[in-house]
């Protein structure tokens, strides 16, 4: 099957397009097309197997059929087909793990992306990247275990599980949400350590 690399980039082009929709006030059409994407994705993903961390997680995000705790972020103009298709963008390929590196590279890389999102006054987005890194590192299987490691996925499943109310626009929610992913994240490298 395809990398995940390949699999965002066919995502991107149109989620893009839907983006365009949603600043030029449209978001009925932007939701519309980010729902055709994960209807037309769904049964292809669901053929690959889910022996890898991103492989599980972007077969769970493309499963409209199945509620995920992210879909509380979901607002009026940003509904839940985008809010996975965003999610599924940020993925990062990690199949297994087997060192503490692993974890610590993909958290890091997801900090290098998250970080500016903020600044940039994207707070949904920012959010949405740190949890789609937890998903994907939850759902890795570990190959071999290192010192920290139970901690450090437990630290990780705890703030991917957590339930959470609508968020919708509320900004303060918003801005909750992602700092409450950036300290799961940094506690997670600090047990790393």
């Amino acid at each position: 099957m395809f990398p995940l690399a390949r699999w965002q980039a066919a995502l991107s082009g149109s989620h893009a397009e839907a983006q365009r929709m949603r600043s030029g006030g449209l978001p009925r059409e932007a939701y519309l097309i980010d729902q055709t994407l994960l209807r037309s994705f769904a049964p292809l993903l669901a053929d690959m197997g889910q022996d890898g961390g991103w492989q599980r997680a972007i077969i769970a995000l493309a499963n409209l059929d199945a509620p995920l705790l992210l879909d509380a972020v979901a607002g009026d103009d940003f509904g839940v087909p985008s809010v996975r298709v965003r999610a599924m963008l940020a993925l990062p390929a990690v199949e297994s793990i087997d060192a503490p590196e692993v974890l610590g590279q993909a958290i890091n890389a997801a900090i290098m992306v998250g970080a500016p999102t903020y600044n940039d006054g994207d707070r949904r987005g920012c959010g949405i990247i740190y949890w789609a890194t937890a998903l994907t590192l939850v759902s890795a299987p570990v190959t071999r275990g290192f010192s920290g490691q139970a901690r450090a996925i437990k630290t990780l499943l705890q703030a991917v599980e957590e339930m959470m109310p609508s968020l919708g626009n509320n900004p303060a929610a918003l801005d909750d949400f992602a700092w409450r992913m950036r300290r799961a994240l940094d506690a997670t490298l600090d047990l790393l350590r």
